[in-house]
């Protein structure tokens, strides 16, 4: 699908939920659930926190190369922060969520003081990294 098109598809989704809840179920919230597996950015952009799930993958302590999968909930990630927070995370997260959701690791940065410092501080750690394989 379409950049376009894979928006359009996970807005559709919920306005087919509030539709038959209004339509069919006298307004009561209809007990359904879509699952939408995606590396997709644009519908990750498109969904709402509180409707993801992720899986994390992660090796088991007592044998190689045996995985164990847990999945982690957004929404219950969110409930005990307050809705401040939880609008600040909705409103500027936007255009990088997916880029968090679909990363093994995050750098959250404030401020000019972290801009400036924080490629150096990357740079001599990858150096480090380099120095310490070659060896």
């Amino acid at each position: 699908m379409t950049p376009q098109m894979q928006t359009v598809f996970i807005r559709k989704l919920s306005e087919i939920a509030n539709f038959f809840s209004k339509e069919y179920n006298n307004g009561n919230p209809w007990p359904v659930q879509f699952i939408v597996t995606t590396h997709s950015p644009h519908i990750a952009n498109e969904a709402t926190f509180d409707s993801m799930r992720y899986f994390l993958a992660q090796p088991r302590a007592e044998s190689r190369g045996i995985f164990t999968t847990e999945v982690k909930d957004l929404q219950s990630g969110l409930n005990d922060e307050p809705t401040e927070n939880r609008g600040f995370l909705h409103s500027y997260m936007t255009l990088t969520r997916c880029d968090l959701l679909f990363a093994d690791r995050g750098v959250l940065i404030e401020g000019p003081t972290e801009r400036l410092l924080l490629p150096r501080m990357i740079e001599k750690k990858v150096d480090e990294e380099l120095s310490r394989n070659r060896s």
